[in-house]
Parts: C-alpha cells; sequence; structure tokens
C-alpha cells in the first residue's frame, strides 16, 4: 500500500510538471486562442499600458459561445475601456489646470500627463478671421511675475501679458476700431517675441481683480504694479458677441464687467497684448 501511495503521488508531480507555467505571460497556453472572438489579458494590459491596440475575430470561434448568465468576458473590459479612454483623446496638457493629472490617449502621449493650463475656453468654435478667439481658445487668475523686459507672466495660466498700457505692447495707449486691434496684435515684434495676439473675453477677465480686499483704492481693477497704466475703459477681445457677429466682447477695466462694441472703424476700443497658452 504504501509503494502504491508513493506510485500515485509521484505521478501527481509530472502531471503538474508537465504543465506550462506561462511565466512571462499572462495569458495561459491553453486558450484563449486566436480565433476565440476573446482578447487575451495581455492585449488588455498593453492597451491600458500603452494604447497598443488588440485585434480579434468578429465572432467566437473557439469556444462555439462566450461566457453565459452575468459572467463579464474579456472582449467586454476591454471595449468598455477602450469606450471611455477615446473620450480623452483630444486633451493636451495646455488644457488642463497646471498641475493636475490627466490621461491621455494621444498617440505617442499615451498615460498620464500634468497640465500645464488652467485655461478657460470662452466657447467660440468659428473663426470669424485669422488671429481672433476662434484660432485660439483660453483663462484664470493672478500670480504674477515681472519678467523685466516690458511684459508680465501669469503663473497658473503661463500666458505672457504687455505690462504698460501705454507701451508697444499696448498700440502706444491708443484706442483703436477691432481688425487693427487684431492687425496690431498679429504683428506685434515685442520683447524679442513675435508671437503676440489678441486675447479672448477669457484671457482678459482673468486678470481682472476679483478680489474686493484687493481692488486698488484708485481704479483700474488690475494689479497695479505689476501691471502698469491701464485704462479705466474698455479693451478689445479677440471674442466674437454670440449675439451678433458684427460686434466683439469688450471687458471694462473700471468696472470689471463684460459688454461689447461694434467691429466697424467707427467704434474704438483700447489694446493689451497677450501670447502663450495654445
Amino acid at each position: 500500500m504504501k509503494n502504491l501511495t508513493v506510485l500515485a503521488v509521484t505521478a501527481i508531480c509530472i502531471c503538474v510538471l508537465a504543465v506550462p507555467a506561462d511565466a512571462a505571460d499572462l495569458n495561459p497556453s491553453w486558450g484563449p486562442q486566436s480565433g476565440s472572438g476573446m482578447y487575451t489579458l495581455s492585449e488588455v494590459y498593453y492597451y491600458l499600458t500603452e494604447g497598443t491596440e488588440g485585434s480579434i475575430a468578429a465572432s467566437f470561434q473557439e469556444p462555439t459561445s462566450g461566457p453565459g448568465g452575468s459572467a463579464i468576458d474579456l472582449k467586454t473590459v476591454y471595449d468598455d475601456v477602450e469606450s471611455a479612454f477615446v473620450q480623452c483623446s483630444d486633451l493636451e496638457p495646455g488644457q488642463i489646470m497646471k498641475g493636475k493629472k490627466f490621461f491621455s490617449t494621444k498617440a505617442g502621449a499615451w498615460g498620464v500627463l500634468t497640465g500645464t493650463g488652467g485655461i478657460l475656453a470662452t466657447g467660440q468654435t468659428t473663426s470669424y478671421r485669422t488671429g481672433d478667439d476662434g484660432d485660439y481658445e483660453k483663462g484664470a487668475a493672478y500670480d504674477y511675475t515681472d519678467n523685466m523686459d516690458g511684459t508680465i507672466t501669469d503663473n497658473v495660466t503661463d500666458l505672457m501679458w504687455a505690462q504698460d498700457g501705454t507701451g508697444a505692447g499696448c498700440a502706444w495707449g491708443t484706442l483703436t476700431d477691432w481688425d487693427h486691434a487684431v492687425d496690431y496684435c498679429e504683428a506685434l515684434d515685442f520683447a524679442s517675441y513675435t508671437d503676440w495676439r489678441l486675447p479672448n473675453v477669457t484671457e482678459l477677465q482673468s486678470i481682472l481683480v476679483r478680489d474686493a480686499a484687493l481692488i486698488p483704492a484708485s481704479k483700474p481693477v488690475i494689479s497695479e504694479p505689476p501691471f502698469a497704466n491701464t485704462w479705466e475703459g474698455y479693451y478689445w477681445s479677440s471674442t466674437t458677441d454670440p449675439r451678433y457677429v458684427g460686434s466683439a466682447l469688450i471687458v471694462c477695466f473700471r468696472f470689471g464687467v463684460v459688454s461689447y462694441n461694434d467691429k466697424d472703424q467707427f467704434h474704438t476700443s483700447w489694446v493689451r497684448a497677450v501670447r502663450g497658452g495654445e
């Protein structure tokens, strides 16, 4: 009897050792196999971690049907994950609040990334001319660095602003119509940069002082310093009035309100150029 027991244990050990370990693969060698109509665990894993897409037959071929009842098969897991991830495919770091983590599914940038923006889009998706808000999309808070070259950087939005309301970055403090304001900023060569543009309405609002305790005793409602010589009136934005495309939105730096002004040559406002944030 003792010898029979030893033989039985030996036979079991031989059978166990004969089964492939598959130590380097998440998929057991006995299934699912090609043609099963089922993603493998490796395909799910590499899609999650690298974005590498799996490939399966359109229907079950081996076995002839999938799990029944309430069981969730790997194809369902894969398809549901892919469906959720593709919604993130267009996100860029500049569209996410600075320092916030997000998951990118863009080719070549798959995985967790960190936002660099904090920019709030205005919602304008139609461009009415080159250089207006339809070409860009951005705005946010105040924590500034004086770059000592006539520019200010908002450390929340990473936008760079012309500092002096009577300087070159602000059309020398002159009133201008909307088309000339856009053209001026697009052509501006200032502080060693040539990619200036007219800010959108959200960006302009982002440099308003919103905290009553921080509003200076004398207007305008902007941090001075680091900004200087801001006019207590309306500044052009590149954003078109959604109610009437013949007007553009303007921001008042006396009361901190948004209004509109006609785009024709007879209506004027002030200008402050901005760069970055795209």
